[in-house]
This record gives structure tokens, sequence and C-alpha cells, in this order.
């Protein structure tokens, strides 16, 4: 990445939602989707990311796919500040675009799931747990070595608290039919010691009796 001193025309242009406008910027130096600002260190991606703007998301990520891994000054990647700002849409994009950067934490050590919970962001909450669909992911911590579920408790975010619950509990589940089948597939393999014997087998036995 780039420092710039100042916003490029491409951060304006991401800034504004002028899709066409950096389209034709990024024709002629698509160079300038890796430039950051020298205050925040925020790329173009940023920018659209933070306001929602989705279609100036798409092109960008199609430039430069890499950039949903930047970060911020903060260690904030794009995703922390899609977010924050309940911009559900933009999230889907991002994480489907590059799904390791919803682990990613701030220098505060926070990532994306009590960023939501902390700004109050309960269906972008839904929609990264959900495309996740890891059940560590509600134990992610903030700075505090607070989970998800304790941020939500200690806010009184009552219907994030009951979600948070629920989903964590039937994510448990799922987790436990899968380690379960995984332990009974071992005790029986297929064609092991333990399958009940064939009829064939058990009449050449009783004749040999």
């Amino acid at each position: 990445m780039k420092n710039s001193s100042s916003e490029s025309p491409l951060h304006v242009a991401s800034l504004l939602g002028h899709v066409d406008f950096a389209m034709v910027i990024l024709s002629q130096k698509p160079e300038l989707a890796r430039e950051v600002d020298s205050s925040r260190r925020f790329s173009p991606l940023h920018v659209a990311s933070q306001k929602g703007y989705i279609e100036m998301v798409k092109v960008l990520i199609q430039v430069d796919p890499e950039m949903c891994r930047a970060h911020d000054i903060e260690g904030r990647n794009h995703l922390h500040l899609a977010a924050m700002n309940g911009r559900s849409e933009v999230l889907e994009e991002l994480i489907r675009a590059r799904p390791l950067a919803a682990y990613a934490n701030t220098i505060w050590g926070e990532s994306i799931l009590p960023s939501c919970v902390k700004h109050n962001q309960l269906e972008a909450l839904k929609l990264v747990v959900e495309i996740m669909d890891d059940p560590n992911s509600l134990s992610a911590k903030d700075e505090y070595s607070m989970t998800v579920l304790h941020l939500a408790v200690a806010d009184k975010q009552i219907e994030e608290e009951d979600w948070l619950t629920r989903k964590r509990d039937s994510l448990m589940v799922v987790a436990s039919l899968i380690a379960t089948m995984a332990f009974q597939d071992g005790l029986n393999p297929p064609g092991g010691l333990w399958q009940d014997q064939s009829p064939t087998a058990g009449s050449q036995a009783n004749n040999m009796m």
C-alpha cells in the first residue's frame, strides 16, 4: 500500500458513492485502489465500506481483492468499519471475497463480532455469525477479554443476548452431533469387527457344529 498526504480522487469518489467516476479513475490508475491517506490509513475501500456503498465496494474488490485485508491506523479492516455502521450488504460482500478477514483483530484485540455488539448492530451481527458458521466465533473477545455474549449482557442489549444464547446453543448442538457421528464411525468402521454377522456366516457356523 502507498501512503498519500491527502485523499486521492478515488477516495473522494468512494466517499460520495460516484461509481462511474471511480471506474474511470481505476481504468487509468488501478494502483490508486491501494493508496491510503496519511492520517487514518484509510483506503478507498475503507471509505466505501464505512459509507455502505455496495456497488463501489464491488468495483474496488474486483480491482484488488487483497485490499479486503488492509487495515487502518487502529488495525481495523473494512469489515470492522462495515460492522460498526451496520452495513450488512457490504459485510456479506467482503466476507465472501475474503472469509479469513472476518477473524482479524484491531490493535486493541477486538474482532468483528464485538464491534457489532458495541455499536448495537444486531442485524450485522446475525449476518456475520450465519456466514462464519463457527461455534468458536461467539467466544471472540474484546480488549478487556469480554466475550460477545458478555458484552451484550453488560450493555443490556436483551434482544442480542437472547439471540446469541440461542445461536450459541444451536451451534454447540451441531458440533456435538458431528463429534458423536465421528466417534461412532470410529467404533463401527465399514466392514469392521463390530458389524453383525451376515446370515450366510451364521449358517456356516451352525453347519460346522
